[in-house]
């Protein structure tokens, strides 16, 4: 499936914030447009997303990065 381009808002928060956003959505039970999904990527950060709508209908997307802590080998 080929990549499309979105008309969207975005945030970046810190993970905590992220995973209560996730709460509150389910408990108001407001529909995912883009339901949570976290990563792990090559170099071990972790990442993640959702997308919902705005009472407007428009795109909001809540993300949040976490960087691995540098391991230092002697």
């Amino acid at each position: 499936m080929k990549a499309q381009s979105i008309d969207h808002f975005g945030v970046i928060l810190e993970k905590a914030e992220w995973l209560s956003i996730i709460q509150k959505v389910e408990v108001d039970t407001l529909p995912f447009v883009l339901p949570p999904n976290e990563k792990t990527n090559d170099d071990n950060s972790e990442s993640g997303k959702f997308i919902i709508n705005d009472p407007a209908g428009n795109l909001i997307e809540f993300k949040f990065y976490k960087k691995s802590p540098l391991i230092m080998v002697s």
